[in-house]
């Protein structure tokens, strides 16, 4: 028996309903961290596609997701949606801003040859019998 006014420990679904500790940030530290994300493409014209300026697909977006914590993305088709998330994974490289995971800088981590098109640049050849 416990104690009178003394919070008994949850049983049953409530027990389970926190997440286990991860590896990863510390406690009270980020896990995932975006400061003022940027990212241009060059437009090309004229027959040597020379840069003539540029379209902003995601202007200085900053955001802080903890340890248990679920983020959501939404807006409008075209909005730079799936442009944030693929530089916030590192598969397009922004350019200007801070990605940071389990407070270590992610952004600008050499790839050793791998790119945003290195899956197409990879083939695979069927083995043939000896």
């Amino acid at each position: 028996m416990s104690a009178p006014g003394a919070a008994a420990a949850p049983t049953g679904p409530e027990a389970s309903a926190r997440p286990a500790p991860r590896a990863g940030a510390p406690p009270g530290e980020p896990l995932l961290e975006v400061t003022d994300l940027v990212k241009e493409f060059p437009i090309r014209a004229g027959l040597l596609r020379r840069p003539v300026g540029t379209v902003s697909a995601v202007a200085g977006i900053s955001l802080v997701v903890g340890r248990g914590e679920t983020l959501g993305l939404v807006g409008e088709s075209g909005c730079g949606k799936s442009t944030t998330a693929r530089c916030i994974l590192g598969l397009t490289e922004p350019t200007t801003g801070s990605v940071r995971f389990a407070g270590a800088e992610v952004t600008g981590i050499g790839r050793s040859g791998a790119g945003p098109n290195s899956c197409s640049r990879t083939r695979t050849r069927p083995s043939t019998p000896a």
